[in-house]
């Protein structure tokens, strides 16, 4: 048995598109397809390197000798008479997020076929692909006793974002030639394109485009880039606060993602916000009911407020490459048309500069800017810090870890705030 060079399945030019009929759904389902179909065209052409080893371990294979004569076949529904022992079959399952959350799966509507199967070196692995959608395990079950899989033999999971980033850790390695280098670097840019394991170049571009140049799969590869980071982040942080994901509207230069404290209304919480510049984390308060809190708590505790924004004004930022912090102050005016808001900069001020001002000025300083006037709905203030596009993609992977850390060391304003995060 072997990979049949001729299927149009594993050229990589040809692109599954699946179902003729329309909507989110189906968009989700030709994705799933498309990146099992990617990552099976990336085995085969990384067959035998350390590339290949890998994503295969990422894929729960250790056995030595599995990439070196790997065949990988796609939508395989019954075992055939010259697979490996039943004791040597895996199941894996790849999952991925959505960015408006799982979605239950109606699996009575799928066929009963495995999404890839990848065979080598005595071993076998089956491969199901879940996007946007639950594990159900009645359909796993049914793949198991299909393929002759052991039901005592456990699944192993793993994600999309895992795989792109062992997919960057294999292009650090030598490859078998320059095609398989090619392959596995448009696979790993695939992935992030389409929202796993961090951003592309395509992503800021996006902001810079009119709305009719915008393309749907980069606004949704967006939109999944920022619920997996946002989520990421509540994860380490700790918090109790829930992730939420915003849309982006034809003309939207920015979106956001963020974690909101439960209770009525707009609270302060934290934000994460991508543009064509960067990517930018903040504490957000932009409401007369988190502007409120504001005032409750500098009325109370100002010294507490200023000896926070030193601290982080203080910082040496020059050895770990990133930019400083900045407290940033927006005047909301009311427009001329009804429900009309104009955000007006008032403040944008490093704290490495407001570090360097005397206590009594600073606090003549905030006083004012964070005071509502008469003609404005209520201020919108923010303690951000900006990494660069080019940072971004410098960083990807640890760039979660280092907004988790901006996650906590804003922690005491929100306590200051009177808003816990946990």
């Amino acid at each position: 048995m072997s990979t049949d060079t001729a299927d149009p399945y594993f050229n990589i030019f040809n692109a599954y598109r699946g179902s003729s009929r329309r909507g989110e759904e189906v968009v989700e389902r030709q994705l799933e397809d498309n990146l099992t179909r990617a990552l099976a065209i990336t085995l085969s052409h990384t067959r035998g390197s350390e590339a290949c080893t890998g994503l295969l371990r990422t894929l729960g294979v250790s056995e030595p000798g599995l990439g070196d004569d790997l065949i990988c076949r796609l939508q395989v529904k019954n075992q055939e008479r010259d697979w490996p022992d039943p004791s040597t079959r895996r199941l894996a399952v790849i999952t991925g997020t959505s960015p408006d959350g799982f979605a239950a799966t109606d699996y009575s509507a799928r066929s009963g076929r495995a999404d890839a199967v990848l065979i080598g070196g005595g071993f076998l692995v089956a491969v199901e692909s879940k996007l946007g959608s639950q594990l159900v395990e009645e359909q796993l079950r049914n793949h198991c006793v299909s393929l002759g899989i052991p039901a005592s033999s456990p699944w192993h999971v793993t994600t999309w974002s895992q795989l792109a980033r062992a997919s960057r850790a294999g292009l650090r390695d030598p490859l078998p030639n320059g095609v398989a280098r090619f392959v596995l670097s448009q696979f790993e840019e695939y992935l992030r394109m389409n929202g796993f394991g961090g951003f592309v170049e395509e992503h800021f571009a996006f902001f810079a485009l009119s709305g009719e140049k915008r393309a749907t799969l980069t606004r949704e590869g967006i939109r999944r880039s920022l619920a997996e980071l946002i989520g990421t982040i509540a994860a380490d942080w700790g918090t109790t606060w829930r992730p939420d994901v915003g849309n982006i509207q034809a003309r939207n230069v920015v979106t956001f993602a963020a974690l909101r404290p439960e209770g009525e209304g707009i609270l302060p919480h934290l934000s994460v916000a991508i543009d064509a510049e960067g990517v930018e984390i903040f504490a957000n308060i932009e409401t007369q009911r988190s502007h409120s809190r504001l005032m409750r708590a500098w009325r109370r505790d100002p010294g507490a407020c200023l000896d926070f924004l030193e601290r982080l004004g203080r910082q040496d930022t020059s050895e770990r490459l990133l930019a400083p912090w900045r407290l940033r102050v927006l005047r909301r005016i009311p427009g001329k048309l009804p429900r009309e808001i104009l955000d007006c900069p008032d403040l944008d001020l490093s704290l490495n500069s407001l570090a360097c001002l005397e206590k009594a000025t600073t606090l003549s300083l905030l006083e004012g800017t964070f005071a509502r006037r008469a003609d404005e709905v209520s201020p919108e203030v923010k303690v951000s810090r900006t990494y660069h596009a080019s940072f971004v993609l410098a960083h990807a992977d640890d760039l979660a870890g280092r907004l988790t850390n901006d996650a906590r060391e804003l922690e005491p304003f929100f306590e200051w705030l009177g808003q816990p995060v946990r």
